[in-house]
């Protein structure tokens, strides 16, 4: 997280955050494979609020599909920033729960993920394994369907489980 908090410092979108582009030094995480990143646009009047960017054609996800936020399936304008915090959702959901796939893609025809998310029942699929609610809860945050309701960077590092 605190790679993808550096790129958002600088306005950039990293856009294929997967297992397979997080490289282990030591101690240390590095985020790789920036091929698909993008800056993202701000208000013109300098404040930070950033502007979605437009839709465009998936690109090749390192990880494979359920990396891809809902919204990009749609092909809808996005919130960089929200895509990457799914992308660390799905992270850690496989570093936590096994590396289990979650859904096979985030998109109406996976079963998993229609009622895992569309139908709002993630809690209790994280629920059955076990994990701790607080767990559950930034799972939750991190995998919501809705971007505007997703956690953002800065509600997942503040959260409790995180904290401890």
């Amino acid at each position: 997280m605190q790679g993808v908090q550096q790129l958002h410092l600088v306005g950039i979108c990293h856009r294929n955050i997967s297992l397979d582009t997080v490289l282990l030094e030591g101690r240390h995480c590095r985020l790789s494979h920036y091929g698909s990143a993008l800056r993202i646009p701000m208000s013109e009047d300098g404040t930070s609020t950033p502007h979605l960017i437009a839709a465009d054609p998936i690109g090749r996800c390192l990880g494979g599909p359920e990396y891809i936020a809902p919204e990009l399936w749609t092909q809808q304008a996005f919130d960089g920033y929200a895509i990457d915090m799914w992308s660390v959702g799905i992270i850690l959901w496989k570093l936590i729960v096994d590396k289990v796939d979650l859904f096979a893609a985030p998109v109406a025809d996976d079963f998993r993920f229609r009622e895992y998310c569309l139908e709002g029942k993630m809690k209790d699929r994280l629920k059955l394994t076990g994990l701790p609610e607080n767990v559950v809860d930034l799972l939750e945050g991190l995998l919501c369907v809705h971007p505007l309701e997703r956690y953002t960077l800065e509600d997942a590092l503040a959260h409790q489980w995180l904290a401890e």
